[in-house]
């Protein structure tokens, strides 16, 4: 699998490219609960991360999660 470059922060990461078929390597489950898993059409895309801005906004002012502006912001698309 070819590897993906990205800047975080102040130094670069590599990500695998995901795929349908490596989501252990992403998502651990144990052992005990493999053959409970659902066949899901999730593919994991590396390099899709919020900006610490974005992240930011997603808080209000006390810590607490302001799902109004997530829920808008997964409307949107953005």
């Amino acid at each position: 699998m070819p590897l993906l470059k990205r800047f975080s922060g102040s130094k670069w990461i590599s990500m695998r490219k995901a795929g349908g078929d490596e989501f252990g390597d992403f998502y651990p489950t144990r052992p005990e609960c493999q053959a409970d898993l659902p066949k899901t059409r999730f593919k994991p895309r590396p390099g899709k991360t919020l900006s610490p801005r974005r992240w930011q906004a997603a808080f209000s002012e006390d810590g607490h999660l302001n799902i109004a502006k997530v829920l808008r912001r997964i409307q949107r698309g953005v």
